[in-house]
């Protein structure tokens, strides 16, 4: 049988070679089989002749295997670069010729995206050659020239919950995608005595960010869900003093920080009355906040908003004795 590397006989007398006597037939039109003779001259001295037969039944399968040996050979390997589009590690390049397997690639890594294959032109244009995981779309190489591929990445995507960290009240997560700023939710939590602060990334934590702040890029993980703590800062409320017409006024106002313990105060005289403390109502009334002494009666602040608390008076009792009696 006869293949692409088959050496079909040596030159004849005439400087002919029945190679080309077979060569001649398979691209010819001529639809016969194929009788080619070629002749040995051993001893130099007599010749030996020798006939080759090729049944037409065989030409097509012989043509083709020549022809693509010969296609094969006479193309050389071509470089293809891989334009990694700001990524790192994997394959750099690939040498390889037309008709060849294409390889599997080691996929490169870019911080915050995932990796979707190479492509022909930029962000993910063109025809797509490699796959995420570095497999060829196609396995066989149809690649004549040099030729640089694009790395096509997809950012990641991710929640950003929040957390009422002791406020009460839902405030709805966010959507967010890798390297698009976008505004966290507004806060729609509440606490009494408290004001809203800010976003921290711990319970504990100090404010990173401000309500309804711009981000970025809270995470490099893909479907990750980030959780922002309310930062809450205790309130601060002017407590109005009315002494209730006192000679001497005392302290006029404290401020009162939400949870804290109140300051101590000086007390207010009026001629003729004793103090009996400051009240929620006046005359006495509602629940004493502080004492004739002017301390505290509560260990701290409750007051959720600006109060004014009222002097109590007790007159003196005055009792006159007659003399001589």
């Amino acid at each position: 049988s006869l293949t692409a590397s088959s050496s079909i006989g040596s030159s004849n007398s005439n400087g002919s070679s029945t190679t080309a006597c077979i060569d001649s037939w398979l691209r010819s039109a001529y639809a016969g089989d194929a009788s080619c003779s070629y002749r040995l001259n051993p001893s130099g001295s007599s010749y030996l002749n020798y006939d080759v037969n090729i049944s037409q039944a065989v030409r097509p399968a012989l043509l083709l295997t020549l022809n693509s040996a010969a296609s094969h050979a006479a193309k050389p390997p071509v470089t293809i670069t891989l334009n990694k589009e700001g990524g790192s590690g994997g394959t750099t390049e690939v040498s390889i010729a037309e008709g060849d397997a294409m390889p599997t690639l080691t996929s490169p890594a870019k911080s915050g995206y995932t990796f979707g294959g190479y492509y022909t032109a930029a962000s993910g244009g063109g025809d797509q050659i490699f796959l995420a995981n570095g497999s060829p779309k196609n396995s066989v190489s149809s690649f004549t020239t040099n030729t640089t591929l694009y790395a096509y990445w997809i950012p990641i995507t991710y929640i950003v919950s929040y957390n009422a960290n002791g406020g009460t009240g839902t405030t709805a997560s966010s959507s967010h995608t890798y390297g698009v700023a976008k505004n966290l939710t507004s806060n729609a939590f509440t606490r009494a005595g408290y004001s809203f602060a800010g976003w921290a990334k711990s319970a504990g934590g100090e404010v990173e960010y401000t309500n309804n702040q711009s981000v970025t890029n809270l995470t490099t993980v893909n479907g990750e869900t980030v959780t922002l703590y309310a930062v809450w800062k205790a309130a601060v409320y002017t407590i109005t003093l009315d002494n209730q017409g006192a000679t001497s006024a005392g302290t006029a106002s404290i401020s009162a920080t939400y949870g804290q313990a109140l300051l101590s105060i000086t007390v207010p005289t009026k001629t003729g009355y004793a103090f009996g403390g400051y009240y929620t109502a006046a005359n006495g009334g509602g629940t004493q906040i502080y004492n004739s002494g002017g301390l505290p009666m509560i260990s701290a602040s409750t007051f959720t908003q600006n109060t004014t608390l009222y002097a109590k008076w007790t007159a003196w009792l005055v009792v006159t004795v007659a003399s001589g009696s």
